[in-house]
């Protein structure tokens, strides 16, 4: 799993939701 926190600026990722 790889945690984008730069994409989550432009909209919720899925990765990135994980990581929170």
């Amino acid at each position: 799993v790889t945690f984008n926190i730069e994409d989550g600026a432009k909209g919720p990722s899925a990765s990135n939701v994980v990581g929170l």
